[in-house]
């Protein structure tokens, strides 16, 4: 209904990506915004676009501002989340994965 998912096909979010490579991979590294700790349950997960992000990541603990580390600002009900060394753009009221960089903090 948004716009993001087209019948069987997720869409890439068409944000400004001058600071990511190719693969997907920061090309700026930043200090994490806090001492991260992985929630309950946790297990290690390589994100790709139209997979769900696991529930426990859906508090303000892993939110993390977009303009403070140069990523463009997600589009209407849509999350900057921190996930372990990462940063996942995620549809918040579906837990759909729009788009993802690895490797923005070091």
């Amino acid at each position: 209904k948004d716009g993001w998912y087209d019948g069987d096909q997720w869409r890439h979010y068409d944000g400004d990506w001058r600071y990511r490579d190719q693969g997907y991979r920061a090309i700026t590294t930043y200090a994490p915004p806090r001492a991260y700790t992985p929630p309950t349950d946790y297990r290690a997960i390589v994100f790709e676009p139209g997979m769900r992000l696991p529930s426990p990541y859906y508090r303000e603990d892993y939110y993390i501002e977009h303009d403070r580390y140069g990523l463009p600002p997600p589009p209407p009900r849509h999350r900057w989340v921190q996930v372990d060394d990462d940063v996942v753009l995620v549809a918040i009221a579906s837990g759909l994965v729009a788009d993802f960089v690895y490797d923005l903090f070091d």
